[in-house]
């Protein structure tokens, strides 16, 4: 069903692409080139292996492109995740009875756990303008790949040394590093104002990962986790983008023509 959809929605956008294609050639005028930079801030549930350790993520991030007169995207990105509302408690192993961990010194010692991760890459994609002659309103569709990498943040509120436990190398042993190559997908809607100083845009985002436990042993299972692990993030973003327009012999210098 999932490659059902992928396939539909691949046909779909070419289909746009072609007949915004035909409509630019028909135009005398183009307009400029841009590089856009976008601050985006989003919201993603886990599914596949991830959804094992992980609830909902959040996410900022920021993404540089390059928006050629014929509106064929490059870009550049990169994610921040993170969130406090995880599933697997890792150090229960070692919890006493009222859920702490007993230090050095005979004192309980405090954790705090989350989820953090990141993720950089590169995508491509296309701007499909909504009016003939306008670039106010667009559908905005883009194809890329990634790394991405995520973790259990394990956070000790006490000193270090007086949980051995989890003091240095011991810690890696729970905290599920796992990273890999990833592919994704979005589409959205961008706003670009004629006066260039309100630029919007919101979209949806598909991320498929394929990654591995960069520990190969959990203390806290005992198990050894050496196989492939499909880590997938559905979500949203939204933010703003400041423009920088760059103009040319070809493109057009009056920006009323194609705002």
């Amino acid at each position: 069903m999932k490659h059902t959809f992928l396939l539909i929605f691949t046909l779909l956008s070419f289909g746009l692409i072609n007949a915004q294609d035909k409509a630019l050639n028909n135009d005398p005028g183009l307009p400029p080139a841009a590089i856009m930079i976008d601050i985006a801030y989003g919201m993603q549930n886990p599914y596949g292996d991830m959804k094992t350790n992980f609830n909902y993520n959040y996410n900022i991030g920021a993404r540089i492109n390059y928006l050629t007169p014929r509106n064929w995207i490059i870009a550049v990105s990169g994610e921040y995740l993170f969130s406090d509302n995880i599933k697997t408690d890792v150090l229960k192993p070692l919890r006493e009875s009222n859920g702490n961990i007993i230090e050095t010194t005979g004192r309980m010692g405090l954790t705090q756990l989350g989820e953090r991760g990141f993720m950089v890459g590169g995508q491509a994609g296309r701007l499909i303008q909504l009016g003939k002659k306008t670039r106010m309103h667009n559908l905005e569709i883009k194809f890329g790949g990634a790394y991405l990498q995520h973790w259990i943040r394990i956070r000790l509120l006490g000193r270090p040394v007086e949980l051995p436990q989890l003091f240095e190398d011991y810690k890696k042993g729970y905290d599920r590093m796992t990273s890999g190559i990833a592919l994704n997908q979005y589409v959205g809607y961008r706003f670009m104002s004629r006066s260039k100083l309100v630029n919007l845009f919101i979209g949806l985002d598909f991320t498929e990962g394929f990654t591995y436990n960069r520990r190969f042993y959990n203390f806290d299972t005992r198990e050894a986790d050496t196989k492939l692990h499909k880590d997938i993030l559905l979500g949203f973003h939204a933010g703003f983008s400041i423009p920088f327009f760059i103009y040319s012999e070809n493109t057009r210098n009056d920006e009323l023509e194609f705002y």
